[in-house]
């Protein structure tokens, strides 16, 4: 087991990957969709969401999993 202290965001974004490449993408995003209870200011929330996600990284990480 790691102890080393990790900033939040960069264990949301190991996670993230880590389900996407055990389940595809489709079936992550089934995932999370039972979490999102779309209710509050929507356009702040993607904001505040897609901020800190970077789209190039996933991009590449998909394109690894296809490849093995």
């Amino acid at each position: 087991m790691n102890l080393i202290n990790k900033p939040t965001i960069q264990i949301v974004n190991d996670a993230v990957m880590l389900l996407n490449k055990e389940l595809g993408t489709t079936q992550s995003l089934i995932f999370f969709s039972q979490f999102y209870n779309s209710s509050g200011d929507y356009t702040k929330d993607r904001q505040d969401i897609l901020d800190s996600f970077n789209i190039e990284e996933y991009r590449q990480f998909c394109i690894k999993s296809k490849t093995k």
